[in-house]
């Protein structure tokens, strides 16, 4: 039987045991795999060490358990460079909280960086990381951040003549019910063509359609002015736990003009001006209400 944390062992001596901490440290944490929970950046220095910031590591110890393991900053080691060639760096923490350096990462252990190292350097500042995204534990109930992103990516001024299209489609996965935040927004205007002069009274629009696992969910009209703007739209949904795909339509209609050939809307992106992107945006923004 697990003992409540944080109360004094009864008179009997019962208390918290290592399992109940455990269980307690699994709770608070989504990490399927040993994870950082904080800290631990890893930097080179003058010589053949690597430097690292204290941190704390999140490791699963069993079914419906972990460890969290604190580490304090220091240096580790690396043998000399290769005379020739490369080689690479694994930089990893694993449960006994000591900062490793080796040729590959054991499993149970928490990679905190992966580096080059060129041949016949003498000082870690010439190694090049590798790992990219590095692999957080983040809290239960926190924001998963960005889930998944599109940007549209035509020149700025490129025709927009389809009448309708599909313009992405995005899949995502959450490992728990989630209320899921997507941003439209949209950067256009109508054409001024040099022999017509202004396009004033001409306008479009266009009707954006997202569609999420084959499910026409929401449409959301937004006007193309004769003069260059970014509009926003927002929608937020409770998304149960799986994989996701969202689909993202758009339909044009014109209006005030006789002459679609001619009068039509563009896209504006960067530029001289920096336009933002036309883009949809999906973000976690936390645990169902």
């Amino acid at each position: 039987m697990g003992y409540p944390i944080g109360l004094a062992p009864d008179g009997s001596g019962n208390g918290t045991r290592p399992v109940d901490m455990q269980r307690w440290i699994w709770s608070l944490y989504r990490a399927d795999t040993a994870q950082i929970a904080r800290g631990l950046e890893v930097s080179g220095r003058s010589n053949m060490t690597y430097a690292f910031n204290s941190g704390v590591i999140i490791i699963p110890s069993g079914a419906e358990r972990a460890i969290a393991v604190p580490v304090d900053g220091g240096t580790v080691p690396t043998p000399s460079a290769p005379s020739s060639g490369k080689r690479t760096d694994y930089i990893y923490v694993g449960q006994d909280g000591a900062v490793k350096v080796g040729t590959s990462q054991p499993g149970g252990t928490a990679l905190i960086d992966k580096r080059t190292v060129p041949a016949g350097i003498t000082a870690t500042t010439s190694t090049t990381s590798l790992l990219g995204n590095r692999k957080y534990a983040p809290l239960f109930g926190s924001s998963m951040g960005l889930l998944a992103y599109w940007k549209q990516g035509d020149a700025d001024l490129t025709k927009q003549t389809d009448a309708r299209k599909r313009m992405c489609a995005l899949t995502f996965t959450v490992d728990s019910d989630r209320r899921v935040d997507m941003g439209l927004q949209v950067s256009y205007e109508m054409t001024r063509n040099a022999n017509s002069g202004p396009d004033q009274g001409k306008t479009a629009s266009f009707i954006w359609e997202i569609w999420i696992d084959g499910v026409h969910r929401r449409s959301v009209e937004i006007a193309v002015e004769e003069f260059a703007d970014t509009k926003q739209n927002r929608v937020t949904w409770n998304m149960p736990a799986g994989t996701h795909t969202v689909e993202l339509y758009r339909e044009r209609r014109l209006i005030g003009t006789s002459d679609p050939d001619n009068d039509y809307p563009v896209i504006r992106y960067g530029g001289a001006n920096h336009w933002p992107a036309t883009s949809l945006t999906i973000m976690d923004v936390g645990g169902v209400e």
